[in-house]
């Protein structure tokens, strides 16, 4: 990216010691039914922004823990360093959060971050001058939606986040992915129509009624496929969960942001690939009337915005460092460029 520079070093969580330019603060948020517990990194000093960061898809910790890594925890501890607060968080039934509530859809997690912030407002120890997200991949889904319907929020950052509708991006998902996996197309075309006539069912049926035409479903595939793995995958798909993902359109809600916005991009994310969903983020802002926002694809990382070995498109345990320098210093980049006073 023109007009960066960036460091050479690989960072890594376990190389993370603490500072005397930042402090660490536990804290607990009432949310509906349970409670968020995390950690806020702050610098020292008065004034400064915040981001709260938000983990992609499922249940996950304060640090984000994936494939060995703690990537959040490397992104607070850079970004403090820099005079950037964050918050992050564990999920409910994650880490210390505790919750009655399970398998939550993209608007229920947007619920908790709107109660979060107004717990953060309400904090008189914080000298938040600005409050925004950063989301990964379904985090960045869950940003969107915060953005646009909370006026307290001044930036966003999407990292691998999907421009596409749900059942686009799922279906770009299942193609691309199969493909870095090595399968022909005649397979990536009958995994395809599978996963159509997946989606019609769960737009047309309700949670009992899908369920019985999806284990009819896999259970007429050939070759056939092991019980347990049918109902695994048809808990999945019929989840509150999943049924949010799929109907979820990116487009509403960036048309109505207007905050400044960072979207990045991978080479080779095969999850969220770069091309149909840059151009999607591009035009849902354009068409709201949002100039103010960066969109760039970077090159050589994967999903996790590790530098990426193109050899094994998947061995994101197998790469040395939690998330790499380039994506750390655009991040600081951007924030005091764009968003510092």
């Amino acid at each position: 990216m023109a007009g960066f520079t960036f460091s050479l070093n690989r960072p890594s969580d376990t190389k993370i010691e603490k500072s005397q330019n930042y402090i660490f603060r536990d804290v607990s948020y009432p949310v509906n039914e349970g409670t968020i517990s995390g950690t806020l990194t702050i610098p020292l000093g008065n004034d400064y922004p915040l981001l709260i960061l938000i983990p992609g898809g499922g249940k996950h910790d304060r640090d984000y823990t994936v494939f060995n890594h703690k990537p959040f925890l490397v992104i607070a501890n850079q970004l403090a360093t820099n005079g950037i607060a964050t918050l992050r968080y564990d999920e409910r039934g994650a880490g210390k959060s505790a919750s009655e509530i399970d398998n939550l859809t993209i608007s229920e997690k947007s619920e908790d971050i709107q109660r979060i912030i107004n717990c953060l407002n309400q904090d008189n120890e914080l000298s938040i001058n600005q409050i925004g997200l950063l989301g990964h991949s379904e985090g960045g889904m869950v940003s969107m939606q915060t953005a646009a319907q909370s006026p307290a929020i001044s930036f966003m950052i999407l990292l691998g986040t999907p421009g596409l509708n749900g059942e686009e991006y799922q279906l770009q998902f299942e193609q691309v992915s199969g493909r870095a996996r090595g399968l022909n197309e005649s397979a990536i075309s009958d995994r395809t129509e599978i996963q159509q006539q997946v989606f019609k069912i769960l737009k047309t049926y309700d949670h009992n009624t899908a369920m019985e035409h999806l284990e009819v479903l896999y259970h007429n595939l050939s070759p056939p496929v092991p019980e347990n793995r049918i109902m695994a995958a048809v808990k999945r798909l019929n989840s509150p969960a999943f049924r949010s993902n799929l109907e979820f359109d990116p487009g509403i809600y960036l048309n109505q942001i207007k905050c400044p916005v960072l979207a990045l991009f991978a080479e080779f994310d095969y999850h969220v690939p770069a091309d149909r969903n840059m151009l999607a983020v591009i035009a849902a802002l354009e068409g709201g009337g949002n100039s103010d926002f960066l969109v760039d694809e970077l090159d050589g990382l994967n999903h996790f915005f590790q530098t990426a070995d193109p050899n094994n498109p998947f061995g994101y345990d197998e790469i040395d460092e939690a998330i790499a320098a380039p994506v750390l210093d655009t991040l600081v980049y951007w924030i005091n460029k764009r968003i510092r006073p």
